[in-house]
Formats: C-alpha cells, sequence, structure tokens
C-alpha cells in the first residue's frame, strides 16, 4: 500500500475493503480491537502465522509430493512459495531441488541437475522432459504419458475430472434403466 502513496500507520483502515474469506471473517470479528497497523499485524500474526501452522507449514514442506491433478507448474511454484514461508534466508538451489525431487517420480528422475539453478531453468527442464515422456509414450502404447499435466490449475482439473466423472455416472444409470 505504501506504493499508492498510503502511510503505514493508516494501513489498518483498508483492510475492510482488502480482506476476503476468511480473512475478512476473522477480521470483521477483531476490527474492534485494532487501532493499528500493529495491532493488526500482532493479532493477524498470532492468528494465521503461529508457531503450530509455522511447524504444519515446514512439515507439508518437507513432506509434500505431487498428485495426478497437481500440475507441474503450479507445484513447482507453490513449493519454492512455501520454501521462502519457512525460510526466507533459504538459498534458491536447495528450494528448487527440493521441488523437483518432490515431482511425479517418472519426471524427477529426469531432471537431473540444471546449471544455474533458477525457477526458469527448472521450469524449461521439466517442460523437456514431459515433452519427451508423451513422445515416448505415444510412439510406445499409443497414448500420451500417464503424468500430471504441465500447465494449468489444480482446481481448473479437478473441475474437469469431476464433470467427467458425473457425465460417466449419467450414463451408466441411463444403461442400467
Amino acid at each position: 500500500m505504501k506504493a499508492q502513496g498510503y502511510r503505514e500507520a493508516d494501513h489498518h483502515l483498508y483492510l475492510p475493503v482488502i480482506m476476503k474469506g476468511e480473512f475478512k471473517l476473522w477480521y470483521d470479528n477483531v476490527s474492534g480491537d485494532i487501532a493499528s497497523w500493529n495491532d493488526f499485524k500482532l493479532k493477524f500474526t498470532s492468528r494465521f502465522d503461529n508457531a503450530l501452522i509455522q511447524m504444519e507449514r515446514s512439515r507439508t514442506l518437507h513432506s509434500r509430493k505431487q498428485g495426478e491433478l497437481d500440475p507441474c507448474e503450479q507445484f513447482i511454484y507453490e513449493m519454492v512459495n512455501l520454501a521462502k514461508q519457512v525460510d526466507p534466508t533459504e538459498i534458491a538451489q536447495i528450494s528448487l531441488k527440493r521441488a523437483r525431487d518432490a515431482l511425479h517420480p517418472q519426471i524427477s528422475g529426469l531432471i537431473g541437475e540444471v546449471n544455474p539453478w533458477t525457477i526458469e531453468n527448472l521450469l524449461e527442464r521439466v517442460a523437456e522432459v514431459h515433452a519427451n515422456l508423451h513422445h515416448q509414450s505415444r510412439r510406445m502404447h499409443r497414448k500420451t504419458a500417464d503424468i500430471p499435466p504441465l500447465q494449468g490449475l489444480r482446481e481448473d482439473l479437478k473441475k474437469k475430472r469431476d464433470q467427467e466423472n458425473y457425465k460417466k455416472r449419467g450414463k451408466n444409470i441411463k444403461e442400467k434403466h
């Protein structure tokens, strides 16, 4: 908000317009106790970034694996962002290697080393591996590889899968009658 010319001391005055979803519900509940930006930061941190939440975030970072509906690019960005939340001082190479290692096994095993380790280089290498796996699968099995998509959004893929499942269920019910 500083970039728009608002004084930091007044930031808390704009929160009712900015807050959305669960954050807005929380804010509406505590807004009477917030008289300054520092009041807001303390309350927000104690609710949304306390020690328990930080520990859970770290556990997620170190145990998460790419699922079938996790597009590669989205997954890598999320892993890198999560690493920054857990340890803002961690060097990029470590968080990028962790993201690589958490990718689908068919993909991560073919990535190898990236030089230099940047998110752009990792994404480029993932795209190459992705294309090669699909090409190889089409040649051998006449179908694309059974790997997560390269791009897109998880929510869109879940919605599409749910719509396809709904159509299949409707088709199966009609066939039974």
